[in-house]
């Protein structure tokens, strides 16, 4: 049993209007149930460079190819 996809990212901004340093984090594993379906676990942790506004969201979602 391996992941079928497995992808990670940082971002760090400054906002020169508010002179606030910002960063956001995210992750997602894909696991492949068969070959037309597949889980896959996304996490997002940060704050958004456009709105300024800090989350953290976990996300669970059936993927699957027509």
């Amino acid at each position: 049993m391996a992941f079928d996809v497995a992808v990670a990212t940082a971002r760090y901004f400054h906002d020169f209007k508010s002179g606030k340093d910002v960063s956001l984090y995210d992750a997602l594993l894909k696991y492949r149930l068969n070959p037309y379906s597949s889980v896959g676990f996304e996490y997002t942790n940060g704050t958004d460079k456009d709105t300024l506004v800090y989350s953290q969201k976990y996300l669970i979602k059936l993927l699957y190819a027509q």
